[in-house]
């Protein structure tokens, strides 16, 4: 009887689910390329090169984005500071976090949570 093959490990599909599930539970860590190549067992520059020809998005990118989606749900569910959600989406400057979460969103992180949290 043969045994099928691991999706994750043979198929650039696979690949792709396998990283971007690991991107989704490690999104209060910092951003981690060899973690990445030893998960995926293959080099993390030629990852990077098939991930942003499937995405369009550099695998760091991607890994900002989720980030940025986990602030928005932190600052309109919460009343967590922008502060501590900067600290625990890994982020140790909270000015820094502050200028991605604006290039992304387009507003500030205080901003975002005035608009949208008087929607609840």
């Amino acid at each position: 009887m043969m045994s099928k093959k691991s999706p994750d490990k043979d198929t650039p599909e696979g690949r792709f689910q396998t990283l971007y599930r690991y991107l989704l539970k490690n999104v209060n860590n910092p951003f981690n390329p060899d973690e990445i190549a030893r998960l995926i067992g293959l080099s993390y520059k030629y990852v990077g090169e098939q991930f942003k020809q499937h995405s369009g998005i550099t695998i760091h990118e991607c890994f900002t984005k989720i980030k940025i989606e986990q602030a928005c749900k932190l600052l309109i569910n919460t009343n967590i500071s922008i502060s501590e959600i900067s600290e625990r989406l890994a982020y140790n400057d909270p000015l820094y976090f502050s200028n991605v979460f604006k290039k992304i969103t387009g507003m500030s992180p205080r901003t975002y949570r005035n608009r949208y949290s008087s929607i609840l």
